[in-house]
């Protein structure tokens, strides 16, 4: 499947979520929120590359099982974005969510080139993901799984901005994978698992 179209699928669910959450209702159920009803807070971005504001947990593409709890797990999560050099503004460690919702990066991430994880475009000096400057949101989710286990995945978005002077509106960027892949497997390798 083509970059695009991962991008653009993963964009129609943002905007079927976005449509859903603004559809009106013909009865509202009231109901009082005590803290084990509160939902866990869904974090947003709105990037000048993309016509709505987008929902990261939609970009979650695929979460995987670890025989770890929540906290064991958050944990991991942290020492591996620190290990990997990724951005991390957003840690909410009572609704399992670690990221960034806005970094700006230029040329690599977590010691690679960016163009390894990030799909921009091509110019005429290569991979505009080497070349631009991204502005990234990635949270990693978690969520207990029963029995001392947990999920976790990781939604990632980007969009890549000329830097040579030249005014121009940002391109959308499409995920390989490879970023959130990347922090599974050392997630997993911290606990000790395959």
């Amino acid at each position: 499947m083509s970059q695009v179209a991962i991008v653009s699928r993963r964009l129609a669910r943002a905007m079927a979520a976005v449509a859903i959450c603004s559809a009106p209702t013909a009865a509202v159920l009231s109901v009082p929120l005590t803290a084990a009803h509160a939902q866990a807070p869904r974090p947003r971005v709105k990037m000048r590359a993309y016509p709505v504001e987008i929902v990261l947990d939609t970009l979650v593409y695929a979460r995987d099982t670890v025989r770890a709890p929540m906290a064991e797990t958050f944990a991991a999560v942290r020492a591996t974005y620190a290990a990997l050099k990724l951005p991390r503004e957003w840690a909410d460690s009572a609704n399992g969510q670690l990221g960034t919702l806005r970094a700006r990066v230029t040329y690599q991430l977590g010691g690679e080139r960016l163009s390894q994880y990030f799909n921009c475009g091509q110019g005429l000096t290569g991979a505009n993901a080497d070349t631009w400057r991204l502005t990234i949101a990635m949270v990693t989710f978690l969520q207990p799984a029963g029995e001392g286990k947990s999920r976790l995945g990781t939604g990632v978005i980007a969009e890549a901005q000329d830097m040579s002077g030249v005014s121009t509106e940002p391109a959308m960027c499409g995920s390989s994978g490879l970023l959130e892949a990347r922090i599974l497997k050392n997630v997993q390798a911290r606990l000790g698992q395959p």
